[in-house]
C-alpha cells in the first residue's frame, strides 16, 4: 500500500511568489526563518513544501500540547501575562487552605466555650455582660458559648459563685453538672462540686426571683423566695423543698470565710485545699467520715481552721512537705 503524499500545494501556489512575502506568511504561522534548499536550474532558494508542511504540522501539535499545561502567546510561547496550569494550582490550594481556616474560625466562635476561672488559692469578679456581674470561689469555673443569644443567655458553672442578674427582657440560666437555674432580676450562690462527695447543686437566693430544677426532670422545678434554699443532689429527679436559710453563712467566702454545716471531714477538707492551694491528707477513713459544722467569718490562716477543727474533731495534724496531714 503506497504512502499518500502530503498536500503541497499551498506552498507550491508560491513558488513564484516574492520571497519576503512568502517568508512573512511563514512568521505568521509559527517559524521566524523557514529551513531553505538550493533547487537544481534554479539559484534562487524557496522552502522545501514537504519538508516544511511535516514541521508545521509538528508546531501544530506542539501548541495544542502547551495549551493543555498553559496559555500560549502569538509566537507559540507560553504568555507569561496569563496564569499557567501550575499557577492556577497555586491558587486552587490557597484557596483550599483560606476555606479551611475560616471553616476552623467558625468552628472555634460557635462551638468552643469561652471560660473564665478562678484558680486555686484565688478568686475571680467577672462583668459576663452588661447587668450580670459574677464571683467565683476558689477553684470553680464559669464558661458560655459565644453563639448568637436568640433572646436567651446561657452559663455553665463548676464550683461556687454569686450572682447579681439585673432584670433584662432576655431570659437566664445557669447550668450545673445536675441543674438548672432559671433566673430573672435577683442575687443568688449556687454551689455545684461535679467531683468528690459532694456532688450536689445547692442554690441559695438572697432576693428576687429564682426557679431550680433537676435536669433529669426539668418539669419538677421549684419556685425560691428571698433567705430560703434549696439542693439537688447526685442524680435526682427533683429538688428538695425549698427551706429557710442563712444567707450571711451561706456567702461567708466572699469576705474569705468558711461555714460548714454538717459537712463530713473529706468535704471541709477538699474547701481548704482549693481556698489555701495546699494538700490535705486524711489518713483515718473513720475520720474523713466524721460531720462537723464550723462557722469562721474571718479566719486568720490555715493553720488556725485546722486548730478549730482539730478541736471539733478530737484528730491531730503535722505539716509535711506536700501540706496537712490529719490523724
Amino acid at each position: 500500500m503506497s504512502r499518500k503524499k502530503p498536500d503541497t500545494s499551498i506552498f507550491e501556489k508560491f513558488r513564484d511568489a516574492d520571497r519576503e512575502h512568502v517568508a512573512r506568511i511563514w512568521e505568521v504561522s509559527g517559524r521566524n526563518r523557514p529551513e531553505r534548499v538550493t533547487r537544481p536550474g534554479n539559484a534562487s532558494e524557496y522552502p522545501d513544501a514537504e519538508r516544511e508542511w511535516r514541521r508545521l504540522q509538528k508546531r501544530i501539535r506542539s501548541d495544542a500540547s502547551l495549551k493543555k499545561t498553559g496559555a500560549v502567546g502569538r509566537a507559540g510561547r507560553p504568555d507569561k501575562k496569563r496564569p499557567t496550569g501550575t499557577l492556577v494550582s497555586l491558587y486552587s490550594a490557597v484557596a483550599a487552605v483560606a476555606a479551611l481556616l475560616l471553616a476552623g474560625f467558625f468552628y472555634w466562635y460557635l462551638f468552643v466555650p469561652v471560660t473564665v476561672e478562678a484558680p486555686r488559692g484565688s478568686f475571680t469578679s467577672w462583668q459576663w455582660e452588661e447587668g450580670v456581674q459574677v464571683e467565683l470561689n476558689s477553684g470553680s469555673s464559669i464558661s458560655w458559648y459565644r453563639r448568637p443569644w436568640n433572646g436567651h443567655r446561657e452559663l455553665n458553672l463548676h464550683g461556687e459563685a454569686y450572682f447579681e442578674v439585673q432584670p433584662d427582657e432576655k431570659s437566664f440560666t445557669v447550668t450545673t453538672h445536675n441543674a438548672s437555674i432559671a433566673v430573672t432580676g435577683t442575687r443568688f450562690n449556687v454551689r455545684a462540686w461535679d467531683s468528690g462527695p459532694q456532688m450536689r447543686t445547692e442554690l441559695t437566693l438572697i432576693d428576687g426571683e429564682v426557679s431550680l430544677a433537676s435536669l433529669m426532670q426539668p418539669a419538677e422545678a421549684v419556685q425560691l423566695e428571698p433567705g430560703h434554699s434549696s439542693v439537688v443532689d447526685s442524680e435526682a429527679d427533683a429538688p428538695h423543698k425549698p427551706e429557710p436559710a442563712d444567707t450571711s453563712r451561706a456567702l461567708a467566702w466572699r469576705d474569705k470565710g468558711f461555714y460548714f454545716s454538717g459537712l463530713s471531714l473529706s468535704e471541709v477538707a477538699g474547701e481548704l485545699e482549693r481556698r489555701y492551694n495546699t494538700e490535705i491528707e486524711i489518713e483515718d477513713e473513720a475520720l474523713s467520715e466524721r460531720r462537723l459544722t464550723l462557722y469562721l467569718p474571718s479566719p486568720d490562716d490555715l493553720e488556725s481552721i485546722v486548730t478549730s477543727i482539730c478541736h471539733v474533731t478530737d484528730c491531730r495534724y503535722s505539716w509535711s512537705d506536700d501540706g496537712i496531714r490529719l490523724y
